[in-house]
């Protein structure tokens, strides 16, 4: 999260906005939205143990009514076929 917004963001910086941004671009990297959920739990727990309130979306459920996100399809496992294994040595 910091190579995202970098190291000297604020809490009140965390708006629902940038947090849609991180959530789009894990998906946009080909995970899912379970594990943009999994990140965003990991901060929503950060700030609960500092004892800062602030809301933060961290569901799958809130992520798809709110800001509309739904995950791609899993990535297809490169298989070689054997003309495709001959042509790579």
């Amino acid at each position: 999260m910091l190579s995202f917004w970098g190291a000297q963001i604020r809490i009140s910086g965390l708006t629902d906005e940038k947090l849609k941004k991180i959530a789009q671009s894990i998906l946009d990297d080909g995970f899912t939205l379970s594990y943009a959920a999994r990140i965003l739990t990991v901060l929503n727990a950060t700030l609960r143990h500092a004892k800062i309130a602030h809301e933060i979306i961290y569901t799958e459920s809130k992520m798809s009514e709110k800001w509309k996100l739904t995950s791609t399809a899993p990535r297809r496992t490169f298989a070689p076929t054997d003309p495709d294994k001959a042509s790579r040595r």
